[in-house]
């Protein structure tokens, strides 16, 4: 409290995820079960600070995926509430999701144990904990966010990105139509389109077909004008 007024703060809440399930904590000083996370510090974006609070507490390290087709949406977020978290005051709070190449949590004194759950059955926790666990489970990038991705990736020249974007092993069936644009520059696109499990990059002297499913690509092809 402040002068009477509940203290306000900006926050993140962050689920690891690794394998179709994701990490939870059972809180030390609330105890509840939670995603980890905490409050942002001054001058700090909320996805610096989603990326610092995962590697703080957990001393994991991951990718946040692009999620929305709208311009300036941090990637990897999932959604936004409020709550009031005990004597700290009222946490407003941005939800990220991450994706995370291990399950090696390291200890840390915020919490007593940790789960890697594919739900929150059983376990207590408030009830969008478990609303917002079964959204980072399934939240996959639409078609245009992996249009942006394989665009970046083109542009960066990052083979090892481009081939994480493509299912299974259809990086390597794509790699004869990407290959020639790596090796051409970078692309200037005039449009994006996409729709359903398809999206067109337009550029200049070149069309790039993509075709996704479940949040990654499974082929692309090049036409040349």
């Amino acid at each position: 409290m402040i002068g009477g007024a509940l203290r306000r703060a900006f926050s993140v809440a962050i689920y690891p995820r690794h394998g179709g399930r994701a990490l939870v904590i059972h809180h030390r000083r609330l105890g509840v079960w939670l995603p980890p996370g905490g409050e942002c510090e001054p001058g700090e974006t909320p996805l610096e600070a989603a990326a610092r609070e995962l590697r703080e507490e957990t001393g994991l390290s991951g990718h946040f995926p692009v999620l929305s087709d709208i311009e300036g949406t941090p990637p990897g977020l999932i959604g936004y509430e409020e709550h009031v978290a005990g004597g700290k005051g009222l946490h407003m709070n941005f939800v990220f999701v991450a994706d995370v190449g291990s399950t090696e949590v390291r200890p840390n004194r915020e919490f007593t144990e940790h789960r890697w759950v594919e739900s929150m059955d059983g376990l207590e926790a408030p009830p969008n904990v478990g609303q917002l666990l079964a959204v980072a489970l399934t939240a996959q990038p639409p078609m245009g966010a992996l249009a942006r991705q394989f665009l970046a990736a083109i542009n960066g020249r990052d083979r090892a990105r481009l081939a994480a974007l493509y299912a299974d092993d259809a990086g390597a069936a794509a790699e004869g139509a990407w290959a020639p644009l790596l090796a051409a520059g970078p692309l200037e696109p005039q449009a994006i389109l996409a729709q359903g499990e398809r999206a067109l990059l337009v550029c200049p002297g070149v069309v790039v077909l993509l075709e996704g499913r479940g949040g990654q690509l499974t082929r692309s092809r090049v036409y040349r004008e």
